[in-house]
């Protein structure tokens, strides 16, 4: 029996080694961009809302207390989770954006926005009942029964 054509080892080393390169660096790229979904999403709910409300307060018809509880509430859902899905249809379609990014992007977008979406509604959401208490202050006399 003879024995079979030599294999070039190093080639086929150095393509494992590249093919577990890129695995990592997916692996890695995944994590990093949870985070900043994450830090986005906040920034969004904490800072963005709050800080637009207050901008246009002295435009609104509403009180401080109101517009205080208006700043806290935010979107519940269905619409920026729609919008974002047609936001995600119109990237690829951005002249001069690599396809291979406008995936990315998409996905990205869409993914910051449920995440957005899931944080407004559990926290936001769960903190609602003490907030209003907390505006409201404490009872009155005449309020009590």
């Amino acid at each position: 029996m003879t024995d079979p054509a030599p294999r070039n080892d190093n080639a086929h080393d150095h393509a494992n080694q590249n093919r577990a390169a890129e695995t990592q660096r997916r692996r890695q790229s995944y994590r990093t961009g949870k985070w900043s979904e994450r830090a986005a999403a906040a920034a969004l709910m904490l800072l963005a809302r709050p800080l637009s409300v207050f901008c246009f307060q002295r435009f609104s018809p509403f009180n401080l207390r109101e517009s205080t509880l208006v700043a806290w509430c935010g979107l519940r859902g269905a619409v920026p989770l729609a919008l974002s899905f047609n936001v995600a249809k119109a990237i690829p379609n951005l002249k001069g954006l690599d396809p291979d990014h406008a995936v990315q992007l998409a996905q990205n977008c869409q993914s910051i926005v449920f995440i957005a979406v899931i944080l407004n509604l559990l926290l936001q959401g769960l903190t609602l009942p003490p907030i209003c208490r907390w505006l409201n202050g404490p009872p009155r006399p005449e309020w009590s029964s």
